[in-house]
């Protein structure tokens, strides 16, 4: 499920259109993103000193999307949009690239 939430990530980085300067960002959290999907695949679990988690991974990521994205964990996969009106009951939303309402 970990995979499959990371890789739902990782896949529209390479489609979503890179801010000016933030290319290389996106691809230092995508590697990490990787990394903690290899760890979780290996069976190693994320301990207290592991200082990267996904939704920190995620909050970074959004942080460099172009204005109106938003990203949202749900019980299944996390999802990545441009609509600031759906909502989604069963989300926590993670957060919103910078300027977006």
């Amino acid at each position: 499920m970990t995979a499959a939430a990371i890789f739902a990530v990782v896949w529209p980085l390479g489609r979503v259109p890179r801010a000016a300067g933030g290319g290389s960002d996106l691809l230092v959290y995508k590697d990490q993103l990787q990394e903690i999907d290899r760890d979780c695949t290996a069976g190693l679990t994320l301990g207290s000193k592991v200082k990267t988690t996904p939704e920190h991974v995620l909050r970074a990521v959004v942080a460099q999307l172009p204005k109106g994205w938003h990203v949202t964990l749900l019980p299944s996969h996390v999802i990545m949009y441009k609509n600031n009106k759906r909502k989604f009951p069963s989300g926590r939303l993670i957060g919103k690239s910078p300027g977006t309402r």
